[in-house]
């Protein structure tokens, strides 16, 4: 701050020509010095202040000066000057930083418009088609290669919305609100950049365009303020491109969604149905035993049944539909009332799945099991969604498969619980916890025993007995059965051979075999090897297999039957009269033997119905020169009603429960010394030979 004094006009003058003058201090006592002064001062664009003041405490200044003073002080002291300078030269100092920056904004703004110029010149020359859009959907940017792709000029495009030439498919249905679009729910709420394929078709336009959009969010300070959209016509993009879309977003192998695809799909369906409220559902779909078919007819085969298989489930549901890997899909059924209708959907897919198919000549039959769980009642999260559908088909995996299971709550603990039983499962096999135990097969004319059926029982290391049909399924569903189909057929065999020796003529085995095992070409391996390491005679070995079998695979039974039977062991058709037989099957399929089913024989004398398939079967099977055994007989009655059909050959509590290996030893061993004391009848023959082994 710098003190200029002037004693004349011309002084005055000459200071504030310099400039920078914030403040006048005039003498009273140079009044005409003051006028000329205040002329000068008037003419100036930013006058400063004007403090009159004076030494000697004068009273006001007289005269017709023509100004307004800002303050006048009368008289000054040396403090009062220096208050008042410090005082106005702050204030000096504040207006011209005010000007300072006023001229500084301007030059900002300046610079802005220039840069906003040069951004709408620089995206006007982009050769991309691009387009903004606020919040609310509306189009507040557009480029001159978008004009020319949409047929129109920016008037006709900005401020118009969005949605009014581009439908966007979610899930399904077509958006008809901004907010419902993939463009604002990816995109705006997401945060994150969204490519997809649209159907352009501009109003007034005959013109359809199938165009990949990338939109991405215009972020401002962490949220999304609008978005910019980058169009692309599918007509320029090169093969290569869309190869790799094609790839990227269906399976390869069925034309399915891809799993990616098809988890972005459940994102939005999640984001819609909260929206509106609505409730839908996933349905996860297996094969049943589909490992069989690679391993029977081979992987190419396996291929080519899983697109059949796909193009049944797309024939049914549409595209909502994605392959999860292996055999496994997974399917969106959208916009439901209840589960219930997901039921009906189950059982239609079911259905359709189960018709036979031909692959190169063959005739392929499997089945599906089908996990259900729904949206929100089960969860909101898809993660959690797509968990609980798998945990549920796993339940119907479980349950035989063929059948569809609804997730509920607990299913997870249950599951978690069945895993803690397949660790027991799989220590109880490499411990030696499995045993077996053998039922007689009784000749009721002679009071004979001609056989045993080994039954396969897991001994806990408690003492508990555990029966198959609690442990047999979980094996099956976790490929633990091989080893113990191999073990149980290897203890049968070496026990008969033992029986052989002893009582000196031939006793029969029969041992189940599964369904999943049957059609395993290393069965047949099995069997001959074991048939070599035992002595056993093959007419010897019986081994049993369903009905259901026999319509599963035409093809592959019939030759694992041949080649049985080509090496003399005998089949029999376990349970028969329940599945699926009939005098066709029993004609072109090389079987020795029917047993007949216990559900039968418990209702001999109580259902004239059981009676009369008792007939048929034992008329069928002596037509077709077949070996007959009865299953679950108890009663007297029922033992005399099956042998007067000439059903001699039986099993039941009636004749004894299931024994070891050294009881049935004990049995053949008494049966041969007391033969001749069974004048009574078989049943009274039985009868002595329980007593002697108690």
């Amino acid at each position: 701050m710098l003190l200029v004094c002037a004693s004349n006009l011309d002084e005055a003058r000459q200071a504030l020509a310099e400039g920078n003058i914030f403040l006048l201090l005039a003498d009273t006592e140079q009044m005409s010095v003051l006028e000329g002064l205040l002329a000068l001062v008037s003419r100036q664009a930013a006058p400063p202040p004007v403090v009159l003041c004076s030494n000697n405490g004068s009273e006001q200044p007289t005269g017709n000066i023509g100004w307004p003073f800002d303050e006048v002080i009368l008289p000054l002291t040396s403090k009062q000057l220096e208050i008042k300078l410090s005082l106005y030269y702050s204030l000096f100092q504040y207006e011209r930083s005010i000007e300072r920056l006023r001229f500084e904004n301007q030059l900002v703004e300046e610079g802005e418009r220039r840069l906003k110029n040069d951004n709408k010149l620089l995206l006007q020359a982009v050769a991309e088609p691009l387009l903004a859009a606020d919040l609310e959907g509306r189009i507040t940017f557009v480029n001159n290669s978008a004009c020319q792709m949409l047929m129109s000029d920016s008037d006709g495009l900005i401020g118009r919305l969005m949605i009014d030439f581009i439908p966007v498919d979610l899930a399904g249905n077509y958006a008809s609100k901004w907010r419902d679009t993939c463009f604002y729910t990816d995109c705006v709420l997401a945060k994150v950049v969204v490519d997809f394929e649209i159907a352009v078709h501009w109003h007034g336009s005959e013109r359809c365009w199938r165009t990949e959009c990338l939109v991405t969010p215009m972020l401002h300070e962490g949220e999304c303020v609008g978005v910019v959209v980058t169009l692309h016509e599918l007509a320029e993009k090169s093969s290569a491109e869309k190869k790799l879309r094609r790839i990227l977003e269906k399976d390869p192998l069925t034309g399915t969604m891809s799993r990616s695809a098809f988890d972005r799909v459940l994102s939005s369906q999640i984001q819609f149905s909260a929206r509106h409220h609505q409730q839908f559902s996933l349905l996860f779909v297996g094969l049943d035993r589909f490992k069989q078919v690679n391993d029977s007819f081979g992987h190419e085969c396996g291929d080519l049944l899983l697109e059949l298989v796909a193009g049944r489930i797309v024939g049914i549901v549409g595209e909502n539909c994605g392959r999860f890997g292996g055999d496994e899909f997974v399917i969106l059924h959208g916009n439901i009332d209840s589960i219930a209708d997901s039921g009906e959907l189950a059982s239609l897919l079911l259905l359709s799945l189960a018709e036979p198919y031909i692959i190169k000549g063959n005739t392929v039959y499997i089945s599906a099991s089908i996990g259900i769980t729904d949206y929100p009642n089960s969860s909101r999260d898809s993660s959690e969604l797509l968990n609980n559908a798998g945990l549920a088909l796993s339940q119907a995996k479980s349950s035989g498969g063929n059948v569809y299971r609804y997730y509920v709550s607990g299913l997870q603990h249950h599951m978690a619980e069945e895993l803690v039983q397949l660790n027991l499962l799989r220590s109880a096999i490499e411990n030696n916890e499995l045993t077996l135990r053998y039922q007689p097969q009784v000749d009721v004319l002679t009071g004979r025993v001609v056989g045993f059926e080994a039954l396969v029982r897991w001994l806990r290391c408690d003492g508990t007995l555990v029966m198959p049909d609690q442990f047999i399924p979980l094996a099956e569903s976790n490929g633990m059965l091989k080893a113990i189909d191999r073990w149980v057929l290897e203890q049968a065999c070496i026990a008969c051979q033992r029986w052989i020796e002893r009582v000196r003529r031939p006793i029969r085995i029969s041992v189940n075999i599964s369904a999943a095992e049957f059609g395993r070409p290393q069965l047949l391996k099995d069997v001959s090897e074991l048939l070599q390491l035992t002595e056993l005679p093959a007419n010897c070995l019986t081994l049993e297999v369903t009905e259901r079998l026999l319509i599963d695979k035409h093809l592959p039974v019939r030759e694992a039957l041949q080649s049985l039977h080509n090496q003399g062991v005998l089949v029999a058709i376990d349970d028969f009269g329940t599945g699926y037989s009939s005098l066709s099957y029993l004609q072109s399929l090389p079987v020795d033997e029917v047993k007949i089913d216990r559900s039968f024989v418990k209702n001999i004398y109580r259902s004239s119905r059981s009676e009369h398939i008792i007939k048929s079967i034992i008329s069928l099977a002596k037509d077709l020169d077949c070996s007959l055994v009865a299953e679950g007989v108890e009663t007297e009655q029922q033992s005399g009603f099956l042998a007067s059909l000439g059903c001699g050959v039986q099993q039941g509590y009636l004749f004894n429960r299931p024994m070891s290996e050294e009881q049935a030893m004990a049995l053949l061993c008494s049966e041969r010394v007391r033969a001749k004391c069974a004048g009574g009848g078989a049943v009274d023959l039985i009868a002595m030979l329980n007593d002697n082994l108690n």
